[in-house]
Parts: C-alpha cells; structure tokens; sequence
C-alpha cells in the first residue's frame, strides 16, 4: 500500500471529485465520501485530508469495505 499526498492541479482535481461526493442530508449537514476507482490490480482511494480518515482503524473499514464490494461484483458476473 502507499499513499500519495496530491499537489497542484492533481490535487484541484482531487478536491473538486471529493465535493462532488459530498451528500446533503439535511440544511446543515454535509457528510463527505471517500472515491474508490478501481484500476485493474490497483484501486485508487481518494479521501478528505482529515487524520481521522487516515487511521489505521479506517484503513480496516476501508479494506473491509472494498473486499465485500469486491466479492459482490466476482459474485454478480458468476449469476
């Protein structure tokens, strides 16, 4: 695993992804998604520069999470 900090036009980038995820659940509250793009072998998670999203108790969320979306999907092209 690594992770990149983005820079420049990259980063730009990144945030206006990360805006465009964000979902309005009331007049006051806005919670911010992460961004999965999966890349053949690579998958590119793209997060808020929070710390309490880098953690390492996130990180095994995150992993739980892709492994199930990706068992789901193995699990759909076999039906």
């Amino acid at each position: 695993m690594q992770v990149n900090r983005a820079e420049g036009v990259e980063s730009e980038t990144l945030d206006a992804l990360l805006r465009a995820a964000e979902e309005q659940f009331s007049q006051w509250v806005y919670v911010k998604r992460s961004i999965r793009i999966f890349d053949g072998d690579t998958i590119h998670l793209i997060k808020p520069p929070r710390s309490l999203e880098w953690t390492e108790t996130h990180a095994m969320m995150d992993a739980d999470d892709i492994i199930s979306e990706v068992l789901e999907a193995r699990q759909r092209k076999k039906s």
